[in-house]
């Protein structure tokens, strides 16, 4: 601490700081009180730098930590593989299965059981079908399931309803 305070002084006394200030000293106490107006600005721009660099700092060091709010979709597709503690292979598996139904959204896969069904599947992904049903299984624990299903998935994430 203290080598960084007389670096500090040694830099004051080099940049002619204590002229200024004894001669600002000595403008007070005569009998008008005369101030450079170019040395008033120059204090006036340090400080300001001062405030600027200390706000800059804690920017970029993390001091406004705030939780942020999913914008891509394909981050909060991570988010979820993560928060059911999915295997890289299975994440890449389900991220094959969204493009493959070229999905905008691919954490809509996490909403929809119906794309897991085989018969929906490409050829390279139905190889991968055993794979895909134990994820099925192991995301949509507890759900019960649907028999009938209200009509076919399109990719803008609604229903069409079949024409009988």
């Amino acid at each position: 601490m203290s080598l960084w305070c007389s670096a500090v002084f040694t830099l004051a006394q080099r940049g002619g700081v204590e002229e200024m200030a004894n001669r600002m000293v000595d403008g007070s106490r005569g009998d008008r009180t005369h101030f450079d107006p170019g040395m008033l600005l120059t204090l006036a721009l340090g400080a300001a730098a001062v405030v600027l660099a200390l706000w800059l700092t804690s920017y970029f060091s993390g001091g406004r930590r705030r939780p942020t709010a999913y914008h891509s979709p394909g981050r909060l597709f991570l988010a979820l593989c993560r928060a059911h503690r999915l295997p890289w292979r299975d994440a890449w598996l389900l991220w094959r299965m969204a493009r493959w139904n070229e999905l905008e959204d691919p954490a809509r896969l996490f909403l929809e059981p119906e794309r897991f069904d085989p018969q929906g599947l490409s050829r390279p992904l139905t190889r991968h079908a055993p794979r895909l049903q134990s994820l099925r299984a192991r995301l949509f624990a507890g759900l019960p399931e649907a028999d009938a299903q209200p009509g076919p998935l399109t990719n803008s994430g609604v229903f069409t309803p079949l024409s009988v």
